[in-house]
């Protein structure tokens, strides 16, 4: 079985995404973090650093993760590499899944392109009701103190399950209904213990 065009350019874009520097992390720093993301799935150790221990959580039992947890973790590591570290995670794990659903092997993770971090941070979101700084109550700004994760989580939402345009569009086509979308992202929230 091959992936449809989609979403193979979908997943190619996405690894150049995951080999360059990021806000807070160089590239062999995120591609380090899903290293350990993968390993942590599978089962194995994981390093006792705290941006390890963030990747291994978010990718091995994010059901576990509390806002004491959070908290915690970002006192050491800061809320913008907590947020770019579940961004990588959280966009790995969405192409591993897709691969292992299909019975394909995973992709072999990218080589770290050169660069410092970018240093693109949002200074003006603050710690509210929310588990991490956000601009407002919504899944869409979760990721918001790191831009570019939180472009990077929109641009992969459209081949993965469909545009935040489209979401407007309760009628919104492909191959199979909105209703049926819906129900199958209820029913992976409700085994992943999603509680959003």
């Amino acid at each position: 079985m091959t992936l449809p065009s989609q979403l193979t350019d979908a997943f190619a874009e996405e690894w150049q995404r995951l080999a360059k520097p990021g806000a807070t992390l160089d590239g062999a720093g995120r591609v380090e973090v899903a290293v350990t993301a993968r390993a942590a799935y599978a089962g194995a150790a994981t390093p006792e650093e705290p941006v390890h221990q963030a990747a291994s959580t978010i990718s091995a039992s994010p059901a576990s993760i509390r806002e004491a947890w959070v908290e915690g973790i970002a006192s050491e590591i800061g809320y913008p590499t907590y947020v770019e570290v579940a961004g990588v995670v959280a966009r790995l794990t969405a192409v591993d899944t897709v691969h292992r659903a299909l019975g394909l092997e995973l992709m072999a993770l990218p080589q770290p392109e050169p660069g410092e971090p970018t240093g693109e941070v949002d200074p003006d979101l603050r710690k509210t009701s929310a588990w991490v700084p956000m601009k407002a109550a919504s899944v869409v700004y979760a990721l918001g103190i790191v831009p570019a994760e939180m472009r990077a989580q929109e641009i992969m939402s459209g081949p993965l399950y469909m545009t935040y345009e489209a979401m407007d569009d309760p009628a919104h086509p492909g191959v199979i209904t909105r209703a049926q979308k819906e129900l199958v992202a209820s029913r992976t929230s409700a085994i992943n213990e999603c509680f959003y």
